[in-house]
């Protein structure tokens, strides 16, 4: 089974302590594929710390993996296990069930 984390959006503020375009909200997916090929993808947002920011990086230098190990960062390491689980959960209850009409 492997495991992705991919941005697909982000809320910013337009101006924020003299930085232009702070990131404060990131709308990311967590997607599972298992050996058959299946795909799960779960849903997630994380909110940015902007209390103290140090060391910005401005808009046009962030990358994916960058936004992504703020938010594996902010959640910790039982966060992102806990996370990666949920997808996992998700896809099995995906494959082990389905809706029927009466």
């Amino acid at each position: 089974m492997t495991t992705t984390w991919k941005v697909k959006n982000v809320k910013v503020h337009n101006t924020l302590n003299g930085n232009d375009d702070v990131i404060y909200l990131v709308n990311y997916n967590v997607c599972v594929v298992d050996t058959n090929g299946n795909v799960y993808l779960l849903p997630k947002d994380a909110e940015i710390d902007t209390s103290n920011i140090t060391n910005f990086v401005p808009f046009a230098d962030l990358t994916e993996t960058i936004v992504i190990g703020w938010v594996k960062d902010a959640l910790g390491a039982s966060g992102v296990a806990e996370i990666e689980q949920e997808a996992i959960n998700g896809l099995n209850e995906m494959l082990n069930t389905s809706v029927k009409t009466l």
